[in-house]
């Protein structure tokens, strides 16, 4: 009941802007560029189908799929009709499994529809890992991980395709990466999607997943490593809070990290971000851009002779601890493990003690239990009147909403942030032509006393260096059999609270 028109020209001719612009809606659609659109339309053909002719039976292998022109369908499925209208597309889900049809479709009009074999749409994926890894993210997106379509494409893609999947990958990290993996030659597939549940089926075909900061290693996002055999996950960063390592650990997922890659260079940008906002820079160096040289707001305060409150001497707080010393300041620490080689320099004291001496403090702790709004109301009201605050661990750690309250009233003279609690959907990416709906995070920004960036305090060539270093070191030690006894394990301890 239908007639063909063959050619890539004649489709594009046929198919109405405003179709085309609902079909780019579509999650899988809306993620291609314009040549891979191309390369689909390439292998499409558009059926006129007269009203009442059906285009796919109920339990008919769907071995094909396809796209509304123009007209409307109707799609019959137990005692329910849907009406299908032009932009919408139909069983794109089972290009790979082919499964029997649940719905009979019907023209209920005159219509035209592009329809491309499964099979053609599969060849086409084979030749285009590109396009392959972003279909697999969206059949991740739209079904279960034990369908048989995953069940199917698992075993059409190449096993051997990568040693590695590295995900939330910037270009800047990539190359890193590729100079140290000269020694190693391992086999590694770059993304820069963020892992999660939604992406987490570009790891078929690998044992080991690289992973980084924002990252989400929920229990939903492991459980479907799990299905696809992933047996390691290498953090290429310090900090873990965003695994959940008691399901890796039921699971037998071992995770790696990167204890420590270059504690000078964030400890050295603490140090930029506390000068910076102490002599105000950023605003002088914002006003001479208009060739306004005035001095008037500029006014700073020496940090010799200041008392620096440290909350953290692991290897970035005591780095830290030594650059603050040889500006000729009196340092208090904190930490629940307390240093002898600190303790020989400075004062170990209670929070309470360094949060009402301190003119400065700057935090270097891990995110835990223990330590998430370690600076609240509460304690930010302990502290001196114009206390100085830096954070480059994570965001977390403060309370944002506390911290505006005390900015406002003069508590804080001003903060200097590389990190910030909400920061997942912001940070690492540029944001510059969306509206932020974080009204917290526009607020601080908003204030000329605070300066925000962008979680780059680890950003310099040799802390790539180490990063990529230690990563791939952790890979080939578990390649070469380690496992309990990998030089970076990161081990779950039962219950703990820390």
């Amino acid at each position: 009941g239908s007639s063909k028109m063959s050619t890539a020209q004649q489709l594009r001719k046929k198919i109405d802007f405003t179709v085309l612009e609902s079909v780019t809606k579509e999650v899988f659609f809306g993620s291609l560029t314009q040549q891979e659109i191309d390369l689909i339309i390439g292998i499409s053909q558009l059926h006129e189908y007269k009203q009442g002719d059906v285009l796919i039976e109920k339990g008919a292998p769907q071995n094909k799929f396809f796209i509304l022109a123009s007209g409307t369908l109707h799609k019959f499925r137990n005692d329910e009709t849907m009406p299908i209208q032009p932009g919408y597309v139909l069983g794109l889900l089972h290009c790979y499994s082919e499964d029997p049809s649940s719905s009979t479709i019907v023209a209920h009009v005159d219509s035209e529809v592009i329809v491309i074999g499964s099979h053609d749409l599969r060849e086409l994926l084979s030749q285009n890992a590109v396009l392959q890894g972003k279909f697999i993210t969206f059949l991740s997106r739209e079904i279960r991980t034990k369908t048989k379509a995953i069940e199917e494409i698992r075993r059409t893609i190449d096993q051997d395709r990568a040693d590695i999947v590295f995900f939330d990958t910037k270009e800047y990290m990539k190359e890193a990466f590729d100079q140290v993996n000269q020694k190693y030659n391992f086999n590694i597939a770059y993304y820069a999607e963020k892992l999660s549940s939604k992406t987490a089926l570009l790891a078929s075909g690998c044992k080991i997943v690289c992973c980084f900061v924002n990252d989400e290693i929920d229990d939903d996002t492991i459980s479907i490593l799990v299905s696809l055999g992933i047996q390691l996950i290498a953090m290429r960063c310090a900090g873990y809070n965003n695994v959940d390592l008691e399901t890796c650990h039921e699971n037998n997922i071992l995770v790696t990290r990167v204890p420590s890659y270059s504690p000078n260079a964030i400890a050295e940008y603490a140090v930029a971000l506390l000068l910076s906002v102490n002599r105000k820079i950023y605003t002088s160096v914002s006003r001479a851009k208009t060739f306004d040289f005035s001095l008037s707001g500029l006014v700073g305060f020496d940090v010799y002779g200041k008392t620096i409150g440290v909350i953290g001497t692991g290897r970035i707080g005591r780095c830290f601890v030594d650059i603050m010393l040889g500006f000729g300041c009196t340092v208090l620490c904190y930490d629940v493990y307390q240093n002898a080689e600190v303790a020989e320099k400075c004062e170990y004291v209670d929070l309470d003690r360094l949060y009402a001496e301190s003119d400065i403090i700057s935090l270097h702790v891990p995110l835990l239990p223990s330590t998430h709004h370690l600076i609240n109301k509460e304690s930010l009201q302990k502290m001196k009147d114009g206390v100085l605050i830096i954070n480059t661990s994570r965001g977390a750690i403060i309370d944002s909403i506390a911290l505006l309250d005390a900015l406002k009233s003069g508590k804080v003279y001003g903060a200097g942030l590389d990190v910030y609690e909400e920061e997942k959907e912001y940070f690492f990416e540029d944001r510059s032509t969306v509206t932020i709906s974080d009204d917290t995070l526009t607020r601080l920004i908003a204030q000329h006393n605070v300066i925000i960036t962008s979680h780059q305090a680890f950003l310099t060539k040799e802390a790539l260096t180490n990063i990529a270093e230690s990563t791939l070191g952790s890979i080939q030690e578990y390649m070469e059999g380690k496992r309990g006894d990998l030089t970076n394990l990161v081990e779950y301890v039962e219950n703990s609270k820390l």
